[in-house]
């Protein structure tokens, strides 16, 4: 009987080996960016970090960049945001409401935020950055399709990169600002500076409602930054 077990777990333990082997290389490769650029880790870097020989990460990836790749899922899976009765639409969960994946996914870049600020926020990591706005290329389409009713191949690319590279050129300022606004917040600015122009796009009626008084607050903040006199004061 114990030979009969051993015979059905086997095949499984191989597989969880090679999960364990190719977390340990994606760990070790975020750990190393909180310290470094990505250009200056190398292979040998998360080898002796993972404490894993050479020719056992060859047998998982092909370069580094495979690795970065790897990490950055790895980096996703690990905190995707909880989402309300289950209504999961995978890794960047997203509402059935316009722009509702916004929200969602905002909350996971917050539930890692120093680890994001790593991988996004570093010139050297566009590997990510490309993976993400590929991911969230399909999310955008479909979502704008259900917008304005009609197949999601019908939707002009233009459309879809503009509400993407809007929201990505957003992200990396609110991880090097945390404190200047809150999740919520951020989403509303997003919502207000793209929703508009792209229900024009589209032509969709759509009622965005007034300005977030974020969006002033930070309009303010970034003129005091930079030695301008904030507006209507005298």
């Amino acid at each position: 009987m114990s030979s009969i077990a051993a015979t059905e777990e086997s095949p499984a333990r191989p597989d969880r080996r090679v999960r364990r082997t190719r977390r340990a290389l994606a760990d070790a490769l975020l750990g190393l960016l909180a310290e470094k650029r990505y250009e200056d880790v190398t292979v040998q870097d998360v080898l002796d970090r993972a404490d894993v020989g050479r020719s056992t990460f060859y047998a998982h990836f092909v370069d580094k960049d495979s690795l970065m790749i790897e990490a950055f899922r790895e980096l996703r899976r690990a905190h995707v945001p909880t989402v309300p009765d289950g209504d999961d639409e995978g890794v960047f969960a997203w509402s059935r409401e316009t722009f509702g994946w916004s929200l969602n996914v905002l909350h996971q870049f917050e539930s890692a935020s120093s680890l994001y600020c790593c991988v996004v926020g570093s010139a050297g990591c566009q590997l990510a950055v490309a993976e993400m706005e590929r991911e969230l290329d399909e999310i955008v389409r479909s979502d704008l399709a259900r917008m304005a009713s009609i197949h999601p191949r019908r939707v002009p690319d233009m459309v879809v990169r503009f509400v993407v590279t809007s929201f990505m050129c957003i992200v990396p300022w609110w991880l090097e600002n945390p404190d200047a606004l809150t999740v919520a917040e951020v989403d509303q600015i997003f919502r207000a500076l793209t929703l508009p122009g792209t229900a024009a796009a589209l032509g969709v009626a759509v009622d965005v409602g007034p300005p977030p008084d974020a969006l002033s607050r930070v309009a303010l903040g970034e003129r005091a930054s930079h030695g301008m006199r904030p507006p209507f004061r005298h």
